[in-house]
C-alpha cells in the first residue's frame, strides 16, 4: 500500500491560499462599499444564492448524473466530454438561474446599476470564502494522514467509494505550494467572471429587451466550467485562458451593459 504524506510546503500552501481567498472576498466587499456606499441586501442576496443554487439545488441532478450507480451516470463519467458538458451545464443553469431569480426579486427596491456589481461581489465572494475554508480544512486532513489516521477519513464510506476517496486524498497530498498560490490568482479572476456575469443577468432581469443575455450567461458559464474539466491536465493553459476570458467579459459587460443602463427603462 502506498504511503501518503502531506509535505510542509503542501500544508502551508493550503493555509496561505485559504486565508488569502477569504481576505480577497472581504477586501472586495470593503473596497466596493467604501467607494459606492451601495445597499447591502444585493450583496447578501449573492452570498445566499450561491450556496442555495450551486451547493444545494444542483446536488440532486448532479448526484444522479455523475455520482449515483446507474447507467446514465456510468455513461456520463465514462466519457470526459460528457462529464465536462454535464458538470459545466449544471453549473451554468443553476447559478445563472439563481442570479436571474435574485435580480427579479431585487429590481423594485434596488433599481440602481450598482446592484449588479454588489450582487456579483456577494456571489463570487461567498464562493471564494467557501473554497478558502475548504483549503484550510485540508490542513486537518493532512495532519491526520501524516499521523497515521488516514483510515478515519474513509471508515464511513461504502467499500466501492474508498478507492476513489484515496485517489482524491493522494491528489491533495501531491499539491505543491506553487499550485496553491495559483489558486489565489484563479479566485481573483473568478470574482471578475462573477461580476461580469452578474452585470449580464442584471440587464436581462431589469431590461426586458435584454432578456437574451440570461441564456447567453448560461452558455458562457457552461463553457468556462466545461473547459476547466475537459482540459484539466493542461493547468497553466486553462488558467491563462480563464483569466483572459474573465477580464474580457468583465470589461465588455461594464462598457456596454453597466454604463449604458438607465434605471427608468428597467422599471417601465
Amino acid at each position: 500500500m502506498e504511503i501518503l504524506h502531506f509535505s510542509a510546503g503542501t500544508l502551508a500552501g493550503y493555509g496561505v491560499s485559504g486565508v488569502c481567498m477569504i481576505l480577497l472576498a472581504v477586501g472586495a466587499v470593503l473596497i466596493w462599499q467604501k467607494r459606492t456606499h451601495a445597499p447591502i441586501p444585493p450583496m447578501v442576496a449573492g452570498a445566499v444564492v450561491f450556496p442555495v443554487f450551486a451547493l444545494g439545488l444542483k446536488l440532486l441532478p448532479a448526484y444522479f448524473l455523475l455520482y449515483h450507480d446507474n447507467p446514465v451516470a456510468k455513461a456520463v463519467t465514462g466519457s470526459t466530454l460528457l462529464t465536462a458538458l454535464v458538470a459545466g451545464g449544471l453549473a451554468g443553469v443553476f447559478e445563472e438561474t439563481g442570479r436571474f431569480i435574485a435580480f427579479s426579486l431585487l429590481k423594485k427596491k434596488f433599481p440602481a446599476r450598482e446592484t449588479a456589481i454588489s450582487y456579483g461581489i456577494g456571489h463570487g465572494g461567498f464562493e471564494a470564502v467557501y473554497i478558502g475554508v475548504t483549503m484550510i480544512s485540508l490542513i486537518a486532513m493532512g495532519i491526520m494522514v501524516n499521523t497515521g489516521h488516514i483510515d478515519e477519513l474513509t471508515k464511513d464510506l461504502p467499500p466501492a467509494q474508498i478507492p476513489v476517496a484515496m485517489e482524491q486524498i493522494k491528489s491533495y497530498a501531491s499539491q505543491s505550494f506553487g499550485m496553491s498560490m495559483l489558486g489565489i490568482v484563479e479566485r481573483i479572476f473568478a470574482l471578475c467572471l462573477h461580476v461580469g456575469l452578474s452585470v449580464m443577468v442584471f440587464r436581462a432581469a431589469y431590461d426586458k429587451p435584454c432578456f437574451w443575455l440570461y441564456p447567453v450567461a448560461v452558455v458562457l458559464h457552461t463553457a468556462v466550467d466545461f473547459c476547466a474539466v475537459m482540459f484539466k491536465s493542461h493547468v497553466l493553459l486553462v488558467e491563462a485562458g480563464f483569466a483572459l476570458c474573465s477580464v474580457l467579459l468583465l470589461l465588455l459587460a461594464i462598457r456596454f451593459l453597466y454604463r449604458t443602463y438607465e434605471p427608468k427603462e428597467a422599471i417601465a
